[in-house]
């Protein structure tokens, strides 16, 4: 079975390099200021080092919307332990269990009436068995409990209209420089592109060079937890090469 990394709450990791226990997040879970706030963050640091940690997400008159652990709080903080979702209604949505980022133990997911809708047990990634179940608790058709975002077409018209686009600047061409640019694309419930942030540098103008093509991505098919459409992350290569 294909291992992967499910990416919740994915703008934190901007968040944790300010000293604060709480912070008020947009609806797209991206650190604002009170006047734009939709939810608020809480977090708890736990272990040597503050390391580990739990961050609460709630509504603004206080309602639970999620309770997550995370490790390597202070850089990236990648899901660790549980991670606990909650309905409007109060009641559990999931109870999903990570290890260094990835799916490891059980995955449990709730209709808002309390009645399992998921049962399934991961290994590092690997799902090792599931079941899938109606809202009266009978056993439904089973389907994959996260599905990452894609783009329209397929990722080989992805990297064909990156290939098309992107222009290698002639000053830095006489420089022989190449290499690959990683750009961080949040993409929304939507499939919107909302956010381009480069996570891997190569030189400054072919960053820009990089950035500007990003910015002509602007559509995907969003990922899907729970058959739900979710806000997630995908990480963009764009290539620079001399080509004879």
């Amino acid at each position: 079975m294909k291992k992967f990394l499910t990416v919740l709450f994915c703008s934190f990791y901007t968040l944790l390099s300010f000293a604060q226990v709480e912070y008020y997040l947009n609806e797209h879970k991206q650190q604002t200021d009170s006047a734009h706030a939709v939810y608020k963050a809480r977090v708890v640091l736990q272990g040597d080092g503050a390391d580990h940690g739990i961050i609460t997400i709630t509504s603004l008159n206080g309602n639970v919307i999620s309770e997550a652990e995370y490790k390597n709080m202070q850089t990236a903080a990648i899901p660790d332990g549980i991670t606990k979702l909650y309905h409007p209604n109060g009641k559990l949505k999931a109870e999903i269990s990570y290890k260094n980022g990835l799916l490891h133990g059980a995955v449990k997911t709730y209709y808002n009436t309390g009645n399992i809708k998921r049962n399934d047990v991961f290994d590092k990634g690997a799902l090792l068995h599931g079941e899938c179940f109606t809202m009266n608790g009978m056993k439904g058709k089973y389907h994959e409990f996260y599905m990452p975002p894609s783009y329209i077409g397929g990722e080989r018209a992805l990297y064909k209209f990156v290939f098309l686009n992107t222009y290698y600047p002639d000053d830095v061409k006489l420089e022989k420089i190449t290499g690959t640019v990683i750009v961080r694309l949040v993409i929304s419930k939507k499939g919107d592109v909302i956010e381009r942030t480069i996570v891997q540098p190569l030189q400054p103008e072919l960053d820009k060079e990089a950035l500007r093509v990003a910015h002509l991505i602007t559509k995907f098919v969003p990922a899907q937890q729970d058959g739900e459409p979710i806000e997630s992350v995908y990480m963009l290569s764009v290539p620079f090469e001399i080509r004879d």
